[in-house]
C-alpha cells in the first residue's frame, strides 16, 4: 500500500528556502511561501499535515502565522513548528525567550536548525530534520 508523503508547508525568508527543501529531501510533499499572505491562501486551499515557519518569515510575521493557525477550527490541529534557520545574530537569551513565547502559543516545538548544523554537521543535521518531520503527529 502507497502512503502519500506528508503535506509540509515551508513558510521562511528566500535564501532559506532551497535549504530546507535540500534538508528535506523528496521524501515530503512540501509547498513553500515567503509572505504572510500566500501562506494564509495556502492553507486556505491547500490541507497540511505540518507547517514549518522561520523565524524570521516576511520580516518576522512567524507569530502572525503562528496565531492565524492556531485560531482556526479546521488548522488548529496541525503540528506548527518554529524553526531558526539562519545563523543570526541573536544571543541564546533571545532565542529563548522567543522559544518560550512560540511554546506558550500553541507551537508544536521550536527547532534550533543552524545549531543542529554546527553542532552536528550540515549531513547529520538535514537527516535529524527529515526524520523529525516524519515523526510529527
Amino acid at each position: 500500500m502507497d502512503m502519500k508523503p506528508k503535506t509540509i508547508l515551508i513558510a521562511e525568508e528566500p535564501h532559506m528556502i532551497s535549504a530546507l527543501r535540500l534538508a528535506l529531501g523528496d521524501a515530503f510533499d512540501i509547498t513553500d511561501s515567503t509572505s504572510f499572505a500566500d501562506a494564509a491562501y495556502q492553507i486556505e486551499i491547500k490541507h497540511f499535515d505540518a507547517i514549518l515557519c522561520g523565524l524570521h518569515f516576511d520580516e518576522g510575521r512567524m507569530f502572525d502565522l503562528l496565531n492565524l493557525v492556531k485560531t482556526q477550527e479546521g488548522t488548529k490541529d496541525i503540528p506548527f513548528v518554529c524553526i531558526n534557520a539562519l545563523n543570526t545574530a541573536l544571543s541564546d537569551a533571545v532565542i529563548r525567550v522567543v522559544e518560550v513565547a512560540a511554546n506558550a502559543t500553541g507551537t508544536h516545538s521550536f527547532i534550533e536548525f543552524s545549531k543542529w548544523r554546527k553542532e552536528l554537521g550540515d549531513e547529520a543535521a538535514c537527516a535529524k530534520l527529515r526524520e523529525y518531520v516524519a515523526d510529527l503527529p
